[in-house]
């Protein structure tokens, strides 16, 4: 199992790195997007759902937040993810 992780990573490292470096800013976010829906519907599958239409509800969700995260400038972005992660590891500690 690790070496499949492994074996991917080294595949996967270098796209990335090329589609960071020559794709547009716009094209980058849409690419990106897609990978993060696509995500979360594989984390639908994995949470134990039986009706087909409730695995849409999670990348549902997701759709609605990554197109308000459009309006949001970056400073901010970072601020609300720093503040969930520090919630989650406090929620963690103290549980």
């Amino acid at each position: 199992m690790l070496k499949q992780r492994i074996l991917t990573a080294l595949i996967l490292i270098p796209i990335f790195i090329l589609l960071v470096l020559k794709l547009s800013p716009q094209a980058f976010c849409i690419l990106t997007g897609i990978m993060v829906l696509w995500g979360a519907l594989d984390w639908s599958f994995f949470m134990g759902i039986k009706k087909f239409q409730h695995y849409l509800f999670y990348p549902a969700i997701m759709l609605v937040v990554l197109l308000c995260a459009i309006w949001l400038r970056i400073p901010n972005v970072i601020l609300t993810a720093s503040l969930c992660w520090l919630f989650s590891v406090l929620f963690f500690i103290f549980s």
